[in-house]
């Protein structure tokens, strides 16, 4: 009866019905974990569930092919590449290097000043901005080399 669910969630959905049936059967939740009931919500996860699909990752190829097309890039995609180099050599996530798009996530305290990108001949680095580990506040410099 659960093929049309996903497997992952039909936990929640008992625990949603448990709440409405509650007041008629004051047993239920006893019922809902009872171990036949947990054996087969754990039979019916690994049977039907879906497998994870992963996109495949970005190697240091495809950032050649996108280093060769820089000569005739507009601002905007300068500074796409810019990102995206940061973050691949940088490990970093390319969410934690744009400005959050969701209001309440806007924070000064969370973006990488300008003045503090410091480029050589071979080397460029940055200072990241302090976070909630940070026991001293003095962010983190991240340093890349050639």
């Amino acid at each position: 009866m659960s093929a049309h669910i996903d497997p992952c969630s039909i936990s929640q959905y008992l625990t949603g019905i448990c709440h409405n049936l509650q007041y008629l059967f004051p047993d239920i939740h006893q019922v809902r974990l009872s171990p036949l009931v947990s054996h087969t919500l754990a039979r019916c996860r690994k049977h039907f569930s879906v497998p994870v699909t992963h996109k495949s990752p970005l190697t240091p190829e495809h950032l050649c092919h996108i280093a060769q097309g820089i000569s005739s890039m507009m601002h905007g995609e300068l500074l796409f590449t810019t990102l995206l180099f940061c973050g691949f050599f940088g490990l970093h996530r390319l969410g934690k290097l744009v400005w959050p798009d969701h209001i309440a996530s806007h924070s000064w305290r969370k973006v990488i000043c300008q003045s503090s990108v410091q480029c050589t001949s071979t080397t460029f680095s940055y200072v990241l901005p302090t976070q909630k580990t940070d026991r001293f506040f003095e962010g983190n410099t991240v340093l890349i080399a050639h």
